[in-house]
């Protein structure tokens, strides 16, 4: 993996560790503990992390590691990122969200 995808893959990575560690603590008794934090290393091993890094082996050019095709990493990182609470097998992406990378005219169509 090129070094500005790792650089991308590990900082969503560790946002997303934010976010569960603040969810979690907005969800517990007021006992004190915080989410342990993990490494890097743990984080690339993840679930999540496999399938980031699978994207980003898949743009550079690698052969997609799992069953299926890239979109079954597109959506499941998609369900990580804009999950609806209430109905987790569904998604809905922010308002003006565009892929990476897309490009538009200059009218912004």
């Amino acid at each position: 993996m090129t070094p500005k995808h790792q650089q991308l893959v590990d900082a969503i990575l560790l946002s997303m560790q934010r976010r569960i560690s603040e969810l979690v603590s907005k969800c517990q008794q007021p006992s004190g503990k915080r989410v342990a934090e993990q490494p890097i290393e743990r984080l690339r091993e993840s679930l999540l992390g496999g399938h980031l890094g699978a994207i980003a082996h898949y743009v550079e050019g690698y052969a997609y590691p799992y069953q299926g095709d890239v979109r079954v990493s597109a959506d499941f990182i998609a369900r990580c990122l804009y999950s609806d609470p209430l109905a987790p097998q569904r998604y809905r992406l922010p308002p003006k969200w565009r892929p990476p990378g897309t490009t538009f005219d200059r009218q912004g169509l």
